[in-house]
C-alpha cells in the first residue's frame, strides 16, 4: 500500500508540475502576444509620426522658399523706391529746387507738404483719397509718388 501511495503521489506531482509548466507557458505566450501587439501599435504610431514629420519638412521648406521670394521682392521694392526717390530729386532739380543736406528727410517732408498743399487746393481729391479714409499721415508720401508715375 505504501508503494501504491508513493506511486499516486509521484503521478500527482508529475501532473501538477506539467500543469504548472503549461500555465507558465500560457502566461509567457500571452505576454508575448501582448508585447507583439504593443510593438505593432508603436510601429504604426512611429510611421504616422514619420509621415507627419515629412509633411512638416515639406511645409517648412515651402515656407523658407516663400520667405526667400518675399525677401527678393522686398529688395526689388526697395530698389524701386530708391529709383523713384532719385527721380524725384532729379525732377526737383529741374524745377530749380535745391534740396538741403539730408535729402531723404527733406524730400519726405517736402512731399508731405506738397500733398497737403495739393489737398488744400483741390478738395474733391481730398475727399476721395484713400489716405483720408485710412487716417494715416505717413501714407501721403506714397500717394504723391503714385501721382508722379
Amino acid at each position: 500500500m505504501k508503494k501504491l501511495n508513493a506511486l499516486f503521489l509521484v503521478i500527482t506531482l508529475m501532473m501538477s508540475v506539467s500543469f504548472l509548466a503549461g500555465c507558465e507557458n500560457k502566461a509567457k505566450n500571452d505576454e508575448f502576444e501582448t508585447t507583439k501587439s504593443s510593438l505593432e501599435q508603436t510601429q504604426e504610431e512611429l510611421d504616422k509620426i514619420k509621415q507627419n514629420s515629412e509633411a512638416l519638412d515639406k511645409y517648412i521648406a515651402n515656407l523658407k522658399l516663400n520667405i526667400n521670394n518675399l525677401k527678393i521682392q522686398n529688395q526689388k521694392l526697395i530698389a524701386e523706391s530708391k529709383r523713384l526717390e532719385a527721380e524725384i530729386i532729379d525732377l526737383n532739380l529741374e524745377l530749380g529746387k535745391i534740396p538741403d543736406s539730408d535729402t531723404g528727410n527733406d524730400l519726405s517732408s517736402d512731399d508731405a507738404s506738397k500733398s497737403n498743399n495739393s489737398d488744400k487746393t483741390n478738395p474733391s481729391e481730398k475727399d476721395s483719397s484713400p489716405e483720408k479714409s485710412n487716417g494715416s499721415e505717413g501714407s501721403d508720401q506714397t500717394g504723391h509718388e503714385d501721382k508722379l508715375l
